[in-house]
């Protein structure tokens, strides 16, 4: 097995997950405010498998190698969308068409194929197509209606 050596030391690998962190709990917050103002419609199923999909990879990270200061981002991803989720289903303000339930399927299929597969390069890849299609409902909603999903957090 291959040991490597981290990139920074220890102090600047906190910094830099605390500044990583920091941009996106921003970006949460700009998207949770967008949502309550109105202002945007998120995909409804794109954040559910999203949150989806981040947990289990939180969660498989934290049993794999201990809470390490690198998964603040992650953890603030998955609490950002649940949070995203839950707000937009409460105050009913969310874009959700027959279609997504098929992509959230196909995107939980290769979440399955994720967790059970035991091959590093398998799981990244499903992982990365599972992020990508859970993601197409929003891509969808943005291209038919840009301004449904216009807001500074993407940029963050």
């Amino acid at each position: 097995m291959l040991a490597f050596s981290p990139l920074f030391s220890p102090i600047v690998q906190h910094i830099l997950s605390l500044i990583a962190g920091a941009f996106i709990l921003s970006a949460q917050i700009i998207l949770i405010r967008d949502v309550v103002k109105k202002k945007i419609q998120p995909g409804l199923l794109s954040w559910a498998g999203w949150f989806l999909l981040m947990g289990t990879g939180l969660l498989s990270q934290i049993l794999e190698g201990g809470w390490e200061w690198s998964l603040v981002g992650l953890l603030l991803s998955v609490i950002g969308c649940f949070a995203i989720f839950s707000i937009s289903l409460f105050l009913k303000n969310y874009l959700l068409k027959k279609s997504d339930w098929y992509f959230l399927v196909l995107g939980l299929v290769c979440l399955l194929i994720y967790i059970a597969s035991k091959d590093a390069w398998l799981t990244t890849g499903f992982a990365i197509l599972a992020d990508f299609i859970v993601g197409i409902p929003t891509l969808i909603h943005a291209y038919q209606n840009p301004k449904s999903q216009k807001t500074f957090a993407w940029t963050l």
